[in-house]
């Protein structure tokens, strides 16, 4: 395995807070998925996820349906991608609606005092 980091910036850890917040959230998105969609272990290890140096994203656990595909996160944009580029249109859908639930009821616990 190799553990080298790469340098991508001089920054004050102040000034990466904000990013860091965005960031924490929007993988939550590939745990939750993982949570609904992927037989569950009992140390939890379904809702993982994993650097992939290939495509320079966050992956979750392999969902497995006819056309399986991962949830992936693009930590630049921001972006959730599926890396199978053919995922059938109808799971797509689903995934996006789950994922847009996720989100609302996400954004209803912080907003909720």
């Amino acid at each position: 395995m190799n553990n080298s980091w790469q340098i991508i910036g001089n920054f004050k850890p102040q000034e990466l807070t904000d990013s860091r917040i965005k960031i924490h959230y929007a993988v939550q998105f590939i745990a939750v998925t993982s949570s609904a969609l992927v037989p569950a272990l009992p140390d939890y290890s379904h809702t993982s996820l994993a650097w992939n140096p290939v495509i320079k994203m966050f992956t979750g656990e392999l969902i497995q349906v006819q056309t399986s595909f991962r949830v992936a996160l693009d930590p630049i944009y921001l972006k959730l991608n599926d890396t199978n580029i053919k995922v059938a249109e109808m799971q797509k859908q689903q995934v996006e609606i789950f994922l847009n639930s996720a989100f609302k009821l996400s954004k209803a616990l912080l907003t909720s005092d």
